[in-house]
């Protein structure tokens, strides 16, 4: 098997990467703030979910006869520091929902929500939008949630930066690396110079 090339981004690439947060921003205007009840929140079906955690794992607890029991387990012990944080300090950033009848589904926070639950809270803080947004609008919210992150890795960033130009290249029809330099710059909010070098990330091949 050969072996993978380690990969580095630049200065400039990865500060890049950072400056897209206010302008994913100007995309959550619409966005009113509320405390909701934890119990209403409810994942959005067609939204793919990183964790095998659910709200019921943590409200009813873990059986060993679950097939996923190893990963879960697991999954809530990442979530501890964040539990504690929460305890400690409260939410800092909210998380970010539209509304569903009488139900809240997630668009970003998904480990603070499990968090939240995990620490007892009944009510969290929330960014509610009244009615689900198109898919490239989710992207841009979730690319401010996990920009933000700590623990994301640069992989996990590229997959994110990825996901918001693919999603572009589906409302238009096209393949991904037929989005111009200047549609990437317009979409994201960065120059130019900066949108090339996106660009030759995402069209590169795998290693």
């Amino acid at each position: 098997m050969a072996k993978k090339k380690v990969f580095t981004l630049s200065d400039t690439l990865a500060n890049g990467l950072e400056e897209t947060i206010s302008a994913a921003q100007s995309y959550s205007g619409e966005l009113r703030i509320d405390v909701i009840p934890l119990r209403k929140i409810e994942t959005d079906p067609d939204n793919p979910r990183d964790l095998a955690l659910t709200f019921s794992d943590i409200y009813n607890g873990l059986s060993e006869s679950d097939a996923g029991y190893v990963r879960k387990s697991e999954e809530i012990n990442s979530l501890q520091s964040i539990s504690h944080s929460i305890k400690e300090q409260g939410i800092i950033n909210p998380i970010v929902v539209y509304k569903f009848g009488e139900k809240y589904r997630l668009v970003a926070g998904e480990r603070r929500t499990l968090a939240s639950i995990i620490a007892g809270k009944i009510d969290i803080q929330a960014k509610i939008l009244d009615s689900k947004p198109s898919e490239l609008k989710i992207s841009l919210l979730q690319w401010i949630e996990n920009i933000e992150r700590a623990d994301l890795s640069l992989h996990e960033r590229l997959k994110n930066l990825e996901k918001i130009v693919g999603t572009y290249a589906g409302t238009k029809n096209i393949q991904m690396d037929q989005v111009t330099i200047t549609e990437i710059s317009n979409l994201i909010g960065c120059v130019k110079s900066q949108a090339i070098s996106y660009k030759a990330v995402l069209t590169a091949d795998e290693e």
